[in-house]
């Protein structure tokens, strides 16, 4: 106690204000700071109270939930209500729409195309026979090698790197969202994405109407529910292609912290406590 006492009565002498304002204001940040992660962590997910979360329109409009937070649209306007004319003018030049047929082109080229690179999809597609083979679970870098090499590849060169890449992004982006019993087998989340994504930005440029765009939506989801078996398999889909994309491929660590940032978006919708849409609606529909 008397180590108490003395500290306060340095705290509180005259002589020492200048420190003790120093002291006040740092605490002051810190709780500042506490404050506002835990807001950001346990705050409900922000949604457009205009339109209702519990609908099957808003179900398709949920598998673009990451694409159009990336945005910053709240994820249940079908319309992009809020598109402002800076974020119309960056949308209109990243993805080319000045009309409704480059929406419809644009959401044929992400559901066709998908991003895919063909020798990425043949190791994707051996890894998932090795999980097979291994009860399910997600073989280690060098089972993966040695099953490519059995499937007559070389595991050397771009066969290596990209064993390497996804090896490396999955254990940066956590065990927590990419479990070993859980392997990603397909990279077209991000696509796909990306497709349900495109149609509700034109309805916010008035390239397409509501009901079109809806269309489109609901094609790009029956795609998806097809290739995934639920959100979060979706959604780790999405998070390791769209860092493999923008990586091309390599190991790159400000790449895998933007894929946290996808992560940290999937681990919100999934979370139905915090009004996530994947943790409240239904994977098939």
């Amino acid at each position: 106690m008397e180590i108490v006492t003395q500290f306060f009565d340095w705290f509180w002498d005259p002589a020492n204000a200048v420190i003790r304002w120093i002291i006040i204001g740092v605490l002051v940040v810190a709780l500042l700071f506490v404050l506002l992660w835990a807001y950001g962590k346990f705050a409900p997910l922000a949604h457009h109270k205009d339109f209702p979360v519990d609908t099957r329109e808003a179900n398709l409009l949920a598998l673009g939930f990451q694409q159009i937070l990336n945005s910053g649209e709240l994820w249940n306007d079908p319309t992009a209500s809020t598109l402002t004319a800076k974020q119309k003018q960056e949308l209109g030049r990243m993805w080319g729409l000045n009309s409704t047929q480059d929406v419809v082109e644009n959401v044929e080229r992400l559901t066709t195309q998908r991003r895919r690179r063909e020798l990425w999809q043949q190791l994707l597609a051996l890894r998932a026979r090795a999980a097979q083979a291994n009860g399910g679970r997600r073989p280690s870098e060098r089972q993966w090698i040695a099953a490519i090499k059995e499937a007559g590849g070389t595991g050397k060169g771009e066969e290596r790197d990209f064993v390497r890449a996804v090896t490396y992004y999955e254990k940066e982006l956590g065990k927590k969202m990419f479990p070993a019993n859980e392997p990603v087998v397909s990279l077209d989340g991000y696509a796909l994405g990306q497709a349900a994504a495109v149609p509700v930005w034109g309805v916010g440029m008035g390239l397409i109407s509501r009901a079109d765009s809806m269309k489109l939506v609901e094609y790009v989801n029956g795609l998806a529910r097809t290739e995934f078996d639920s959100w979060a398999a979706f959604g780790r889909s999405y998070a390791l292609g769209r860092v493999m994309h923008w990586s091309d491929g390599t190991m790159d660590e400000k790449q895998a912290s933007r894929g946290g940032d996808a992560v940290a978006a999937m681990q919100h919708a999934l979370d139905g406590k915090r009004r996530g849409p994947w943790g409240l609606l239904p994977w098939r529909i």
